[in-house]
């Protein structure tokens, strides 16, 4: 049952975030040491979103909101990583 519980937590936080927060997380699930402002990585996210270019300011705002809800950080090294391994889960699991 807690289980249960934890998946619905996880896919209730997923519902919450912005299709270009959901494309950049999922990024940094399967690729952690990923660099979300990189040519590469705004055309991955924009063609997820289904659009032509993904500027950095989009990335920045969306990296900078998610900072705020405690949902990504930075470590030591600088590199992004979500702070709630059960999310990180249930994204490599249940996203494409």
């Amino acid at each position: 049952l807690q289980q249960l519980n934890e998946q619905h937590a996880e896919k209730g936080i997923w519902a919450e975030l912005k299709p270009i927060e959901q494309a950049i997380l999922a990024d940094i699930a399967r690729n952690p040491n990923t660099s979300p402002y990189s040519q590469e990585s705004r055309q991955r996210y924009a063609a997820a979103l289904g659009i032509a270019n993904v500027s950095n300011s989009n990335v920045q705002a969306a990296i900078n909101r998610m900072e705020r809800q405690d949902w990504i950080n930075r470590n030591a090294s600088r590199t992004l990583q979500i702070n709630n391994p059960l999310l990180q889960t249930w994204i490599l699991e249940n996203t494409p």
